[in-house]
């Protein structure tokens, strides 16, 4: 309240002060979604490590997060990425690939780290016989035969078998003239 010069007059001021609410400590994810591959398990808010599987083909992929929380933030592999929307391109490796993806709650202190390891597959196995298909070019009836085949890419070890033909014993091919 207030009074004026003369002393008589008043005046009633009334002040309302609304205090904040406390900033929020819900750090947590209400889903995360990755480009390629499929989380396993099925993504739940509570459970912060999974795995994933995609092909060889696959060179990057990227994280959609989602916050539980309006006023969290999220980043993936460091880098911001706004709640809902994809991350940049991550990518892939063969092999196991970590990536984590952390949500900070409104408070700046709370977080909370999921861990998503997706395994790119090595790719599809090339295998090399030298010498090629085909006939076995140094060999004489009557002469023991040896034959060496050398093979590359793949992961060894390596086997052969005969699958087709016969070994003609000297007594089974026609006489050479002499």
């Amino acid at each position: 309240m207030g009074t004026a010069q003369d002393g008589v007059t008043t005046q009633t001021y009334t002040v309302t002060v609304n205090r904040a609410a406390p900033a929020s400590t819900v750090a947590t994810l209400a889903n995360l979604v990755l480009s390629q591959g499929t989380l396993t398990p099925a993504f739940a808010s509570g459970t912060t490590i999974y795995t994933a599987s995609v092909g060889n083909a696959v060179t990057s992929l990227t994280v959609t997060p989602t916050v539980t929380d309006a006023n969290a933030t999220v980043t993936v592999n460091g880098n911001t990425v706004a709640s809902g929307n994809a991350s940049g391109p991550i990518n892939l490796n063969v092999g196991d690939n970590t990536i984590t993806v952390v949500g900070t709650a409104q408070d700046g202190v709370t977080t909370q780290t999921y861990t998503v390891t997706v395994n790119r597959a090595a790719p599809p196995a090339s295998i090399a016989l030298s010498p090629a298909a085909g006939g076995l070019t140094a060999a004489q009836a009557g002469t023991a035969y040896s034959q060496t085949f050398t093979a590359s890419g793949g992961t060894g070890p390596y086997s052969y078998a005969v699958t087709s033909g016969a070994c003609l014993q000297a007594s089974h091919l026609p006489e050479q003239a002499s």
